[in-house]
This record gives C-alpha cells, structure tokens and sequence, in this order.
C-alpha cells in the first residue's frame, strides 16, 4: 500500500528524541538527533486506498478533475468582489456560452457563475471559443476577448461552414466573474443610465447586431496576397507591453479561401474596444521548425512573455491537432510585440510544452502564462485520457523558468509536464533552495543541485544538466547564511533511467528544534518505484519529505551507489521548501 504524504508534529519529534555523542562534535558535546522513519513520520507516498490526500499546504498534483480546453486564468484583486484573493477560470465550454470557475489553489475549481451568453439576436450565438479576460484599472473594467461564428458571413456565402466564420468580438463586465454584455451593449445602457432613459429591446438588436471589432477593416489592412475575402480569427489574447505599457491584442488568424493555414497575428489598440488596424501584423507562418508535423497548418493559443533580463519578447503559440498526442507549444523570440519574431528550432530549445516523454500525458498545449508570488507558471490542457486524446481536454499547471541554450539565448522551460507531487502555486513555503550554497564532495555539475530548474526533456535540451556522481557516495552540503524555517524537501530524480536513484540514504538538518541545536535525520527516503517503469522515469518525479516547521542552517543529503553495474547515479534538482 502506498502511503501518505503527512506532516511531522513536534510531539512525534520529541517522541523519537535520541541523544548521543556525534560525529563532528567535540567529545564533551551532546546533540539531540530527532530520527525520522519510513512509513512512521514521513512518506514520499500518495494513499491509495482512502482519499488520496497529502498537504496541501505544501503540494499540489495535478489531476483531469476540471475540463476545460483552452484555459486562461484571472487573479482577482477586488476588495468589492466576493472573489477577491481567488483565481477565476475560463475557456471553451458548451460552445454556446462560457463558465466562471473559482479556486483558491490552482487546481480544484469551483463553478462560480455564468460568464457570458449572448444575446439570442446577438452576430455570434455559436462556436464561442477560447476566451481570455483582462481587467483594465484605469477604465476599472474587466474585458472579456473571444471569438464566434458571424451569420453574416455565412448568408453572404464568405464562409463555408460555422468553424470557418469565426470572428474575435469583447465583451465587458464590471465584476471578474461577470455577467458580461457584449461591449456595444454595454455602452449601450451605459450612456441610457446616464440620460436616465430606458433601453429598448430594438435598441439592444441594434447594438449586437454586429461584432465591435470592424472585420472589414481588419481585412483591408492585410498585404495583398493575404488577402481572403474576410478575416477570420480565434484565440484572441491581451497583451500590455511592460515596457511602454502600450496594449496589443494577439490572434490566431484562422483558415479561409486560398490560405488553408492558421497564423499568429498582432494588432496594437488604442483601448481595449478600438484596434489600430493599421498595425495588424503576422508575427509567424505554420511551417517545419522541428516540431511541427509535416504539412502542419496550425499556429494558434498565442501568448506574450517580455523578459526583463535581456529586454526581448517571447511569443508562445500551440502547434498540431489539438486532438492528437502531438499537440504541442513552440516559442519564437523578438525585439519588440510588433516582430519581427523568429521561430526558435528544436536545437534552440523552441519547444516548451511538450507531453511526448510522458505516457501519462497527450496533447499538452493551448496555454496562458501566470505570475503567482513571483514565479512564473503555465496554465494549459492536456487530453483527460491520454490513449485516447481528441476534444476532452483537462486544466494543468506547472511552474516556468528561464533557462540559457547553447548560444546564450534565454529561453523559457517548463518544469513539467508534471503528474506527480509538486510545489504548490499558493503555498507559503516556496523553494529556498536556491539561496543556499552548495557543495559536494563528489560530481560533477554541482551547480544544477539548486539552479530551479527541473530537468524534463534532456534529449532536447543539453544545456539543462543534472548532478552526476560516478563514485560510491557522495555528501551534498546546502549552507544558508542564517536560520530558515523549513518545512520539506522534494530530492528530483534523473530523467535518464539508467542513472535514476531507488533511494537516498539519508538527509541530515542542522537546525534548531524548541530552540536547541538539533540534528534532524531523514533515513533511506525512497523514490516511489512506480515512477521507473519500462525503462523510462516519469519527468519530474522526486522523493519527497514534508514535517513540521524546523529552523535550519543546513542541509546534509548524502547519495551512495546501490548497485555495482549503475556507472553514474544523477539528481536532476533539489528544492527546500521554506521561508
């Protein structure tokens, strides 16, 4: 039976008190050891056989509880909301309308409202489509951006089919969670409210008549030989550069006519209601950058991450069938939000979600970038069952982190895609790991021990390296500068089967326990065997350790050999979970 992750209390710790002269220490000097023991105190295990529950105070687990393709997330900082402090959801639902959920951790989701539905008169009653929300201070408004099928375009014979009509519209509410009103209407009965008239049901028809934004000046700014009749686009993303704090809207400008193809678009906007269409500009072609399949048409779910190290932009867009395994996210860099923008190969480390080294996971991909307590994260959907894939997509998280490729370019990398026990998004504790000095007294690529990155696609990447111990053992030293309270460890496994550990043979803390000098030993913390399986190791897996808060000053792991035919024994990262 796998058992529970829990927590180490401070009568289970005096409990196991013994005392005794230590290694290290002067011969008259007495250190109380706390020894922790497996199955007893701590457990890197999920239970199996009653709620599957472990501290979420510490962990999350990603799971397929909340479908929702195409995901964005809104935190809301809303004293006047009743979801102030929460995360709200949305995405492609019913097609007809779009759901509000709610959450307090990222993961378990809580169905809050019925966002939007339009207007049965309304342009666009169906195929309503991947919808991200922005709150705009100054205007003190959230905006709702999505796309639908226009009927106009349909009687008019300029679209064959509702997939091939879709236009972008917003819509507008003065709560997170809505109800939102498509923006015309919106203005609608706001300037009747200040005339203090009435707004009539003609009135209303009139306003949602059409879409806001003007597609035939969308079109008309088109070159030439882009040109298709009418410009049909979905995945409408916001983007508010950082810099200039100048306001883009991204799209996916989607197949029509004699242009069978679906490519990123941008426009800059005078508000989030008034494109300059005079700025629309392609920012990328489908076509071969490693990772898209052979005749691949799709560019699509763009989104835009500026990074402030080396002043360029990063746009991330999905790549493949949504409904098939190789659905996956590219990254292209650029200079500015308007391009130009290249496309990074898979040499350069363009690809950044990326399901195909995971038998648990398919189809990872149409995601949107989040910041939560200075971390970066990306928030995508993944096929609920992976054997089977198509339309039935489930909410992700995992963490980002810059990494450097081999010509010095900062490129983003996901630490996932994850299936196992990970830090929480919201947690108190984050990873203190890196603020540590490290050593070792055997390895190579000691440096990787606490760089934040957790090595996922090695094949892929060669400039994200493990730790590797070629010798019997090895004793790895973390040092902080001062007392820090700790909370657990999480000890990541090599990527690379044939250099995985099956266990660590101990963890020793110098901290303070009821403010005494203590040794605190973690013995032989096992790495959950189900994760070796076949011959491959599931990406960010680690062996981990939580207990009660403890005051540290250091952490000493040390690493041996358990088999005389293992060449090399590799550790991938290793996060303290502290504050």
């Amino acid at each position: 039976m796998r058992k529970q992750v829990k927590a180490i209390s401070a009568a289970t710790l005096a409990a196991v008190c013994l005392a005794g002269a230590l290694s290290g220490c002067s011969p008259a000097e007495t250190v109380t050891v706390y020894t922790y023991q497996e199955g007893v105190h701590y457990s890197n295990q999920i239970e199996e056989s009653s709620d599957g529950s472990f501290d979420t105070g510490l962990f999350m687990l990603n799971n397929v509880s909340r479908t929702m393709p195409d995901p964005a997330v809104l935190y809301v900082e809303d004293e006047d909301s009743e979801y102030n402090g929460q995360y709200l959801l949305f995405g492609t639902g019913s097609t007809y309308n779009f759901t509000c959920y709610s959450s307090t951790d990222l993961i378990n989701w809580t169905y809050c409202s019925q966002a939007f539905t339009p207007q049965s008169y309304s342009w666009g009653t169906r195929t309503l489509w991947a919808p991200e929300v922005a709150y705009d201070a100054d205007k003190d408004l959230y905006y709702l951006f999505y796309s639908a099928t226009y009927q106009d375009l349909l009687d008019r014979g300029e679209a064959d089919g509702s997939f091939a009509a879709c236009v972008l519209n917003v819509a507008v509410s003065e709560s997170p969670e809505g109800p939102y009103l498509e923006y015309n209407e919106y203005v609608l009965r706001k300037e009747a409210e200040a005339n203090g008239t009435t707004v009539t049901d003609a009135q209303v028809q009139e306003a949602v008549s059409t879409p806001t934004y003007d597609q035939a000046l969308f079109h008309d700014a088109l070159p030439e030989d882009e040109k298709t009749g009418s410009f049909i686009a979905i995945d409408p993303s916001p983007f508010v550069d950082p810099v200039t704090g100048t306001k883009y809207l991204l799209m996916a400008r989607d197949r029509q006519g004699d242009i069978q193809h679906s490519w990123i678009y941008i426009v800059e906007m005078e508000d989030w209601a008034t494109p300059k269409y005079e700025t629309l500009t392609r920012l990328t072609y489908a076509d071969d950058a490693g990772y898209e399949r052979t005749g691949n048409s799709i560019n699509e779910g763009p989104q835009m991450t500026y990074n402030p190290n080396n002043g360029k932009y990063y746009l991330t867009f999905s790549v493949n069938d949504y409904g098939n395994a190789t659905y996956c996210t590219g990254q292209a860099v650029g200079d500015s939000p308007l391009g130009t923008f290249r496309k990074l190969k898979t040499e350069e480390g363009g690809l950044f979600i990326y399901s195909a080294d995971n038998e648990n996971v398919s189809g990872a991909g149409h995601h949107f970038m989040l910041t939560v307590n200075g971390q970066m994260y990306a928030v995508y959907h993944r096929h609920v069952d992976p054997t089977v894939g198509g339309d039935n997509r489930a909410v992700t998280i995992d963490s980002v982190s810059w990494v450097t490729n081999s010509d010095g370019l900062e490129v983003l990398h996901l630490n996932g895609c994850s299936t196992t026990l990970q830090i929480s998004p919201v947690s108190e504790y984050r990873n203190i790991a890196t603020e540590a000095e490290v050593s070792a007294s055997e390895g190579e690529n000691v440096s990787a021990l606490n760089d934040g990155i957790v090595p996922t696609h090695l094949t892929i990447e060669p400039w994200v390296t493990e730790y590797e111990m070629s010798g019997d053992s090895a004793t790895i030293t973390f040092t902080f500068s001062e007392y820090r309270t700790v909370a657990g460890i999480m000890i990541y496994n090599s990527i690379d089967y044939d250099k995985t550990f099956e266990q660590i043979s101990s963890i020793r803390f110098d901290c303070l326990i009821n403010g005494e000098s203590a040794y605190a030993d973690i013995l032989d913390l096992a790495f959950n065997s189900s994760y070796l399986e076949n011959g491959t190791t599931v990406p960010a897996a680690a062996a981990i350790a939580s207990f009660a808060d403890i005051q540290v000053k250091s952490v000493i792991i040390t690493l041996e050999r358990m088999y005389a035919d293992q060449e090399m024994i590799a550790i991938g990262e290793i996060y303290i979970l502290g504050k």
